[in-house]
C-alpha cells in the first residue's frame, strides 16, 4: 500500500506543479453558506505551498480576508473523458505575503507570468501564500488517495523548485 502512496503522491505532485491555473473556492460573503469560485493562476514554490497574486478588488479576495479557508483544484487538461482525467483538490489556509517579503514573491510570481509584472506595485493586487491542509487526488476512475499535509509536504518525493 505504501508504494501505492507513493506513486500516488509523486502523480499528483506532477500534476499541481505542471500546471499554472486552478480554480479557487471560497466561502461567500454576499451568498452565506454558498462558495464562490475563481478561475487564478498559481505556483508551487520550494515549499510546497500554493502562490497566487489576486486584485484586492475580487470578490475571492474579500471572501480569503471574510474567512481564510478554501479549497483549491486542479485538473488535468486534454482529456476527452473527464471521468478519466487526473483531479487534484486541496484544502488550504490562505495568508497574505507579508511586506517585506513581497519583493521576493515578485520575483518568483513574475519569472512564471511575465504579463502580470507590476500587477502588486502598479494595481490593487497581493501576494497570497496557500498552506495545505489535506489533499484529495484522483489518478484517473476509480483512483482516489487522500494525504494529509504532513505527508505531502514532508514526503521525500517532494519535488524541489526555486519558485
Amino acid at each position: 500500500m505504501a508504494k501505492l502512496a507513493n506513486a500516488s503522491l509523486q502523480s499528483a505532485y506532477n500534476l499541481l506543479y505542471h500546471h499554472c491555473q486552478g480554480v479557487l473556492a471560497t466561502q461567500s460573503i454576499q451568498f452565506p453558506d454558498y462558495p464562490h469560485n475563481s478561475l487564478v493562476p498559481y505556483y508551487v514554490d520550494g515549499d510546497g505551498i500554493i502562490v497566487v497574486l489576486l486584485s484586492r478588488l475580487a470578490m475571492h479576495t474579500h471572501n480569503i480576508q471574510n474567512n481564510p479557508k478554501v479549497a483549491f483544484f486542479v485538473m488535468q487538461e486534454g482529456c476527452e473523458d473527464v471521468q478519466t482525467a487526473q483531479r487534484i483538490s486541496l484544502s488550504c489556509d490562505v495568508k497574505k505575503v507579508l511586506a517585506h517579503n513581497v519583493q521576493g514573491f515578485a520575483t518568483c510570481y513574475y519569472k512564471h507570468f511575465p504579463q502580470c509584472r507590476g500587477y502588486h506595485s502598479e494595481l490593487d493586487f497581493d501576494f497570497y501564500q496557500f498552506h495545505i491542509k489535506q489533499v484529495s487526488y484522483i489518478g484517473g476512475f476509480g483512483r482516489v488517495e487522500q494525504f494529509t499535509a504532513e505527508q505531502w509536504l514532508n514526503d521525500e518525493n517532494l519535488p524541489k523548485t526555486t519558485g
